[in-house]
């Protein structure tokens, strides 16, 4: 928030924090459904 200037209250940072948890964590579920077997490094 602070790179970004943007002004949030303690509350505010609690949820966008929760959000951003969620947000991650569904898409690294989508990538680990992925078949990378034949994919290299």
């Amino acid at each position: 928030a602070d790179l970004a200037r943007l002004n949030l209250t303690p509350e505010e940072i609690e949820k966008l924090t929760g959000d951003m948890e969620t947000i991650i964590n569904y898409s690294m579920n989508k990538l680990n459904e992925l078949n990378t077997d034949d994919v290299l490094p």
